[in-house]
């Protein structure tokens, strides 16, 4: 039986080791959106986190969340 063509829809952002190395504390949301692209998630207080959901072929899903305080990058979570 035939079956109609169904593209493949991923959601989010690839986000690369690479990127996450560019990272630093003090960057505006500005420069990080424009090395990871926008978070898919914000949370309650988009100010405040923003949440980059990852997965790895070897380790599967995990979570970059990126922190802000007045504006600037404050810290950096993997997990």
């Amino acid at each position: 039986m035939l079956q109609p063509y169904q593209a493949e829809l991923g959601q989010g952002n690839v986000i690369r080791p690479e990127q996450i190395s560019q990272l630093a504390l003090g960057q505006t949301p500005e420069q990080v959106t424009f090395i990871l692209g926008s978070p898919l998630l914000t949370g309650e207080q988009p100010r405040v986190r923003w949440l980059y959901p990852m997965y790895d072929t070897q380790t599967g899903y995990s979570n970059l969340t990126v922190y802000f305080v007045a504006g600037r990058v404050s810290s950096i979570e993997q997990q």
